[in-house]
C-alpha cells in the first residue's frame, strides 16, 4: 500500500512517497493508485517524453525523473538522482496523475473548481489565464476551493456532472501573489532551480478547502477582454472549449481512451452550461471584477448562490 495514504482526485492513494497537498485518507482504506520507488534498467527509454511500454506508458522529464504509470493502478517512480523532491511530487502529482487519471476513463479539466453554496463552478483556460488567481482570491472571500489546476470531472447516478476535490494549494505567479497580499518569502517555490520561471505553492487552511464531490453548476472559459461579459457556448464551440482544455489532452490518445474522453466532453455539454467568461486583465481592479462575474456566471447558469 506505501507508507501514506491520501484522498484525491475522488481516489485513495496509497505511496511510498510523501505528497504534500494531498487530503489524508483512512490507513486501513484499500488504494485506488499505489506509488511506489523504482529503479529502471539501461534498457528503459531515458529521451524526454512519452514512450508506450508492454508494462503501459513511460514518462520522462530530464533533470526529474522517469514515471511509469500502468493500468490506471500503479505510478513506478525513478527520480533523477540529483532531483528536489519537490520537483519530482510537481511532476508526480501533475503529469503522471494525469496520466493515471487518462488511463482510468476519467475526465480530467484544466481547471479550477471553486464551491459557491452546494455546488461547483469550474474555470478553465490556457495557462496564465488567470484560474489560480481568481481562486485565490474567492478563497479569501470565504469560498472553498475544490480543486487547483486538475479538476475531475464524474457523472453521478443521476446522470449528472460533479467535481471531485484536488489539491490543497494554489500555485500563483509572483505578481498575482502579491497583488493578494501574500509575500513571496512565506511561500515556497513550487519547482525549485528555476528562481523566475515556478510559481510559488500557497497552501490553503483545511476551512478553505471542500472536502466532498459536489455537482457541477457551471465550466466557465476564462479570457481576457475590455469588458466584463458572460456569454454561453453550444454545440460545437462548447465542445471544442472542453476538448481543448482538457488536462494533458495529448495523452488520449497514447492511453487509448479517445472514444469515451470524446463521449464523456459531450454529456458535459448536453447538461452543464459552458460560458465564455471574459474580464479586464487588471490585477488593481481584481475583488470587483471577481464579484461582478460569479454574479454573472450564477445568472447565466440559471442558479442562485444558497
Amino acid at each position: 500500500m506505501g507508507d501514506f495514504v491520501y484522498r484525491a482526485f475522488g481516489l485513495i492513494v496509497g505511496s511510498e512517497i510523501p505528497l504534500e497537498g494531498l487530503g489524508p485518507a483512512d490507513p486501513g482504506a484499500e488504494p485506488d493508485v499505489v506509488i511506489v520507488r523504482a529503479t529502471f534498467g539501461a534498457g528503459w527509454p531515458s529521451e524526454p517524453g512519452l514512450h508506450s511500454c508492454e508494462n503501459g506508458t513511460l514518462l520522462s522529464i530530464p533533470q526529474v525523473g522517469r514515471f511509469l504509470c500502468t493500468s490506471g493502478r500503479r505510478i513506478a517512480v525513478e527520480p533523477d538522482a540529483q532531483a528536489p523532491l519537490e520537483n519530482v511530487r510537481l511532476y508526480l502529482l501533475g503529469s503522471a496523475m494525469g496520466l493515471i487519471l487518462h488511463q482510468r476513463g476519467l475526465l480530467p479539466l484544466h481547471a479550477n473548481a471553486l464551491e459557491v453554496g452546494a455546488q461547483a463552478i469550474a474555470f478553465m483556460g490556457r495557462s496564465g489565464a488567470g484560474k489560480s488567481t481568481l481562486t485565490a482570491w474567492y478563497a479569501g472571500q470565504g469560498h472553498r476551493v475544490v480543486a487547483d489546476d486538475v479538476s475531475v470531472v464524474g457523472v453521478g447516478g443521476d446522470g449528472r456532472p460533479f467535481v471531485q476535490p484536488g489539491l490543497a494549494r494554489v500555485r500563483l505567479w509572483r505578481q498575482a501573489l502579491e497583488s493578494l497580499g501574500g509575500n513571496p518569502d512565506d511561500h515556497p517555490r513550487s519547482f525549485h532551480g528555476d528562481a523566475e520561471g515556478a510559481k510559488f505553492e500557497v497552501a490553503l487552511r483545511r476551512g478553505h478547502v471542500s472536502d466532498r464531490w459536489l455537482p457541477l453548476r457551471a465550466v466557465c472559459l476564462l479570457e481576457f477582454g475590455p469588458e466584463l461579459a458572460v456569454t454561453r457556448l453550444h454545440g460545437v464551440d462548447a465542445l471544442e472549449a472542453v476538448y481543448e482544455n482538457t488536462y494533458r489532452g495529448a495523452f488520449v490518445g497514447v492511453t487509448g481512451t479517445a472514444q469515451l474522453h470524446w463521449e464523456r466532453c459531450v454529456r458535459l455539454i448536453r447538461t452543464v452550461p459552458v460560458l465564455r467568461t471574459v474580464r479586464p486583465k487588471s490585477l488593481a481592479e481584481l475583488g470587483g471584477h471577481a464579484r461582478s462575474m460569479i454574479a454573472e456566471v450564477l445568472k447565466a447558469s440559471g442558479s442562485r448562490p444558497s
